[in-house]
């Protein structure tokens, strides 16, 4: 752990020199030689002071700084650095959007220096007045502390899924360490997970667990055993960490006990139990476990109750693949709400491998989100032809979200929809209205000729608010009545439709997928993995999924719908 706990200080440095608002080539120095400590396999702890010299992206100042705290414990700097930063200012870092630069503003300008004064700076709507800074970040800033005063308890799978990352490559250069993997929720793609468990091998499990809770990353100890440990981390998501440990030849067993669900657990042992099978024994990897009992390997996302009966019966589907996704059908460009310019979505979307991808940019209606009038979306539709003629292998198709409006008519009237490639409809005002006239304004959108996709068509938001009040089965028979796709969108904080969902429109409506990320920006769409996940979930496979088909499918999909 020497490296990744140097490496932690490093970083540490580099904030609060830039807390400070010292030069940003000494804070990249910094922030370079943590990363490069971080990805040494080698202990910097056994190399001579020469040889930390020797590292590049190491200098002189820096590897004294690393053998200081070798030979101590501490770092003078770091210490003196903390010293003269207000202790809130970390605290603010807690709060998603706001970074060293903007405390920095905040400080200069107004003279912030804890979160009480921040807070009240917010909601007297102070913060707005600044230049640079605007209504959304106050927002930011009040939720934020809203969420340090009373942190959740459960974390939706987006937010949750790259710590748990970080956290296995970070282990895996660990020289105690042998193996790791991430284990139970998580593993399993859970829409809400309440902690992350992480299965971790070693031939000394004793010092590995004393070295990680000796680590500066670790804010609270929450429980200590033999075989693991629950903390939570420090300037982190207060989502718990379970860090369990165990022997190399103990790896497979505990990562397959771990992994869950219990449902699952009690089937695969009954029938181990069965055959005269100890599944706690030294396996090579859990295809053999598996393959110890007559079954496929079975993937994490369906080890749950749903799906035993059809184990059972020698029923194992082919999960679709994130490689199988040839296309993202939801996203919105500057036009709209949207952070990036087409080009840039597209070029995006072309270095993950796509075929093709949908602009969908917001109708007229929908003003908050600077929403499509005809006239912005035939301009729209221009720079995308024109950009369409200078690729051979991608293609970008012209399309709306339209929005569904409470009088249960849409945003755009047919002489116009059908001049557009591809339709996405979907809700965004009259949450509140009944069942019954919820479920009618689907039926509008779902009876238009025009339209191809239900977006989010539940209406969560994960941890925030519920559904619709809607009948999903009339909503349902009227999609395969009318050949309409319904959507999985990806986005963290929707996963909409759930995994329930899905399987019913598939299994039991027959009714084709789609799985958008309803990007607003380029990095939005690496969120596509979250919504394979709801469809892995779900069980589907490949042929369930409508952007797994080529972009000559798809057009013919869309065409189809156009009648």
């Amino acid at each position: 752990m020497d490296n990744y706990t140097i490496a932690w200080y490093l970083k540490e440095m580099a904030v609060l020199k830039e807390l400070k608002g010292e030069s940003d080539f000494k804070i990249l120095a910094y922030r370079n030689a943590a990363n490069t400590v971080e990805s040494i396999r080698e202990s910097i702890k056994d190399m001579s002071t020469t040889r930390r010299k020797q590292i590049p992206g190491i200098g002189e100042k820096i590897a004294n700084i690393i053998t200081e705290y070798i030979d101590t414990g501490t770092i003078q700097e770091y210490e003196q650095l903390l010293q003269e930063t207000p202790p809130d200012f970390l605290k603010m870092l807690k709060i998603h959007g706001v970074g060293p630069k903007s405390i920095r503003l905040l400080h200069k300008k107004l003279g912030i220096t804890t979160l009480d004064q921040l807070e009240a700076a917010a909601r007297a709507r102070k913060i707005r007045l600044i230049d640079g800074i605007g209504a959304k970040f106050e927002f930011k800033v009040i939720t934020g502390i809203e969420r340090l005063k009373n942190p959740p308890k459960e974390f939706n799978l987006g937010s949750v899924l790259p710590l748990a990352k970080s956290l296995e490559e970070i282990f895996q250069k660990q020289e105690l360490v042998v193996q790791v993997s991430m284990a139970g929720e998580i593993r399993r793609r859970l829409d809400v997970i309440e902690r992350i468990d992480l299965v971790i091998s070693s031939e000394d499990p004793e010092q590995l667990m004393d070295e990680i809770l000796k680590s500066p990353m670790i804010r609270t100890v929450i429980a200590k055993e033999s075989e693991y440990c629950d903390v939570l981390l420090e300037y982190s998501l207060p989502v718990p960490i379970r860090f369990i440990f165990c022997a190399p030849n103990r790896f497979f067993y505990t990562l397959h006990e771990r992994t869950g669900s219990l449902e699952y657990l009690n089937f695969a042992h009954t029938l181990a139990n069965d055959k005269g099978i100890d599944l706690e024994t030294e396996w090579e990897s859990e295809e053999q476990i598996f393959n110890s009992i007559d079954m496929p390997f079975i993937p994490p996302e369906i080890r749950e109750f749903t799906f035993i009966e059809e184990f059972k019966k020698g029923d194992f589907p082919k999960l679709v693949e994130l490689s199988d996704i040839k296309g993202d059908l939801h996203m919105h460009s500057i036009y709209s709400d949207g952070v990036h310019t087409i080009e840039e979505m597209a070029q995006q979307a072309r270095e993950l491998g796509y075929e093709y991808i949908a602009i969908t940019d917001h109708s007229q209606s929908l003003k908050i989100a600077k929403g499509l009038t005809v006239e912005r979306w035939k301009k729209q539709q221009q720079e995308i032809q024109r950009l369409n003629k200078t690729w051979k292998d991608f293609y970008i198709f012209s399309g709306t979200e339209m929005d569904i409006l409470p009088n249960r008519t849409l945003d755009f009237d047919d002489d116009f929809l059908h001049d557009v490639d591809l339709v996405v409809a979907s809700i965004h005002t009259g949450f509140q209205q009944d069942r019954k006239q919820q479920t009618e304004k689907f039926i509008t959108a779902l009876e238009s000729p025009y339209v191809d996709i239900l977006a989010h068509p539940t209406g969560r938001l994960i941890a925030k608010r519920p559904g619709y009040d809607l009948d999903i089965d009339v909503v349902f028979a009227k999609a395969k009545e009318t050949n309409t796709c319904l959507e999985i969108n990806s986005s963290p904080d929707r996963l909409d439709l759930n995994a329930e969902h899905a399987r019913k429109a598939v299994k039991e409506y027959g009714l084709v997928i789609c799985i958008n990320t309803d990007s607003h920006d380029k990095q939005s769409m690496l969120d596509m993995e979250l919504g394979v996940s709801v469809a892995r979930r779900a069980g589907l496979e490949a042929k369930d999924i409508l952007n797994t088909r080529t972009r000559d499918e798809i057009s013919q999909y869309i065409k189809r719908n156009h009648r």
